[in-house]
């Protein structure tokens, strides 16, 4: 078994002295069976243009899923606002999740509702407020 490992991982050297040879860094149209290494996946998670960590934010996945997150400013009951994501999505919006942050002086349930605007789909939504109450909103947006 420890020859089997050996050759898997490209360990040289006696039992008690182990070192890994370098391997070489699969493309992304690679389908071969190499191992990547951290630096090749860290490139895929955080190259440029691949994510920016904020409260508006978005993460670029390796297979071109997209997840974008943000809040929204306070919006009145029955009023609403548009949301432009930090990236336009390429392709298509899959999927805007919401849920509410904070209420402003209300009591009653607060319930939200999106859109995606004719012509402007890739690059923002409407975020509307169908209740009475005031309310800031979280949300979560799949695309790719």
């Amino acid at each position: 078994m420890s020859k089997i490992l050996d050759l898997m991982f490209g360990l040289t050297g006696n039992a008690s002295e182990k070192t890994v040879t370098a391997q070489v860094t699969p493309s992304l149209d690679d389908n071969s069976k190499l191992l990547a290494t951290t630096e090749f996946l860290r490139q895929q998670f955080t190259g440029t243009g691949k994510h920016s960590i904020a409260g508006n934010g978005y993460q670029k996945l390796p297979g071109g899923l997209i997840i974008q997150w943000g809040t929204s400013a306070n919006i009145v009951g029955g009023a609403s606002e548009n949301i432009v994501f930090p990236i336009p999505m390429p392709t298509a919006v899959l999927q805007v999740l919401l849920s509410t942050q904070s209420l402003v002086n209300s009591t009653t349930p607060i319930v939200g509702g999106w859109q995606l605007d004719a012509g402007s789909s890739l690059a923002q939504f409407t975020l509307r407020n169908i209740s009475t109450g005031t309310a800031q909103f979280s949300w979560l947006a799949i695309g790719y």
